[in-house]
C-alpha cells in the first residue's frame, strides 16, 4: 500500500468541524478537563485550543446571524455519529483537490445525479454491513425512518436532501464568509502545517505509534486500498478519521490526522484520569454495551451478526459500537466491505489495572 502525506488542510472540513463545535455540548474547552499531560504538551495543546476558540467565536457570529436554518446539518443527533454534512463531505469530497471551487462543482454534479445523496451518505454511518451507494431510494427512506431521529429531524433532513442545489448555494455563501475568517488566522495555520511537517519526517515511527495507541493495523483496516492519502486537521486536532468511501471504486482511502491526537492517545495509554475512568465505567454499566463486549470477547463478528445474537437492530449495534470504540474497548478490521469487531484485550486489561490502582491506592 502506497502512503502519501500531503501537508495541506481541507478548508471545507475545517469549517465543518468549527461549525460542529459551535453546536455540540462538549466543546474544545473540554478537551483537557481531567487530563494530566506533561506541562509542555498541555501548554502546546492548550495554545491550539485557544486559537480555535477565537476562530470559533467568529465562525459562530457569522453562522448565527444568517445561517441558523442549516443547523441540523452540523448537529450530532446520535452522540458520536458523524453529522449529516460531514457524512456528505466524507462520501463525496475530492480530498486530493486543493481548489475548493472545483470541489464544490463536483459536489453539485453528485447532487444532480442522486437527489438523495445527503441521506445516502448520512444513513451509511448507521449500518456498515449495507452498501448504500447502490441501494434503492425506497430502502433508503425506510432505513431513515428506522433511525431514532425525531420525526421533525427526519422530515427536515429529507426536505434538505431533496433541494441540495439550494443547500449548496447556501453553503457556498456561508463558506466564503468562513474562509475570510480562516484567512485572518493564516499565521496560526502555517504554524500548524510546520508542526505536521515535523511530525511526518519520521512517518514510519508515526504510523507505528498509531498502531500501538489505537490497536489498528493499517494493512488490515485498509487491506484493499492501493493508496492511502494522509492529510492534517487543525480544527479536528483531537480526532482521527478514516475515509474509505472510494475503496471499491478507486482503491484509495484517506486518513484525516488531527494534529494532537497522538499526544492525547499516548496519555490515555500511559495513564488515565479519574474522569476518563468514570466515563468508561458508565459505558460498561450499560447492559447492551456490556453484552456486546462479552460477545466480541469470544469471537470476531460484524454488526449484523452481533445484532442477531443480541436481538438488537443493526443501527443500535452501530451506535453502541461507536461509543465502545471511542473508549478504546473495541478494535476492528475491514474485510469484504464489512467491519469485523473484536475486544481490545490489551487496553481493557490496562483500564482495569488503572482502575484498581486508583481505587486501592493509599495515597
Amino acid at each position: 500500500m502506497k502512503i502519501l502525506f500531503k501537508n495541506h488542510f481541507q478548508p471545507m472540513l475545517e469549517c465543518c468541524e468549527l461549525l460542529e463545535d459551535c453546536l455540540r455540548k462538549e466543546r474544545y474547552e473540554e478537551t483537557l478537563r481531567g487530563e494530566h499531560l506533561p506541562i509542555e504538551e498541555e501548554n502546546r495543546i492548550q495554545s491550539h485550543i485557544d486559537v480555535l476558540i477565537d476562530i470559533r467565536s467568529e465562525v459562530d457570529a457569522v453562522f448565527l446571524q444568517d445561517y441558523k436554518d442549516l443547523s441540523l446539518l452540523f448537529e450530532d443527533k446520535k452522540n458520536g455519529k458523524v453529522t449529516p454534512f460531514r457524512s456528505f463531505f466524507i462520501s463525496y469530497l475530492d480530498m486530493e483537490e486543493t481548489d475548493w471551487k472545483l470541489q464544490l462543482q463536483r459536489l453539485r454534479r453528485v447532487c444532480e445525479k442522486d437527489r438523495l445523496c445527503l441521506i445516502r451518505a448520512y444513513i451509511s454511518n448507521f449500518d456498515e454491513d449495507k452498501d448504500y451507494k447502490n441501494v434503492e431510494d425506497a430502502v433508503l427512506l425506510q432505513d431513515l425512518n428506522a433511525t431514532s431521529l425525531s420525526a421533525e429531524d427526519k422530515w427536515e433532513l429529507l426536505m434538505k436532501a431533496q433541494d441540495m442545489t439550494a443547500v449548496l448555494d447556501r453553503w457556498e455563501e456561508l463558506f466564503i464568509k468562513l474562509l475570510a475568517v480562516l484567512d485572518r488566522y493564516q499565521k496560526e495555520y502555517a504554524e500548524a502545517a510546520r508542526q505536521f511537517e515535523d511530525m511526518i519526517e519520521n512517518h514510519e515511527e508515526l504510523l507505528k505509534e498509531l498502531s500501538e495507541f489505537t490497536g489498528m493495523k493499517l494493512d488490515e483496516v485498509l487491506f484493499k486500498s492501493e493508496e492511502l492519502l494522509i492529510l492534517p486537521a487543525f480544527s479536528g486536532f483531537r480526532s482521527l478519521s478514516f475515509l474509505t468511501q472510494d475503496l471499491n471504486e478507486h482503491g484509495k482511502a484517506t486518513l484525516i490526522w488531527g494534529l494532537d491526537i497522538l499526544s492525547l492517545l499516548k496519555y490515555k495509554k500511559a495513564g488515565m484520569s479519574v474522569d476518563t475512568i468514570c466515563t468508561s465505567l458508565k459505558l460498561l454499566s450499560d447492559k447492551s454495551k456490556f453484552e456486546i463486549l462479552c460477545y466480541v470477547s469470544r469471537q470476531c463478528a460484524y454488526g449484523a451478526q452481533i445484532a442477531k445474537e443480541l436481538q438488537l437492530t443493526t443501527p443500535t449495534i452501530s451506535y453502541h459500537m461507536q461509543a465502545l470504540m471511542n473508549a478504546g474497548f473495541i478494535k476492528f478490521r475491514k474485510e469484504n466491505n464489512r467491519l469485523y469487531y473484536s475486544l481490545n484485550r490489551e487496553y481493557l486489561e490496562e483500564f482495569l489495572e488503572m482502575t484498581k490502582q486508583k481505587l486501592l491506592s493509599n495515597s
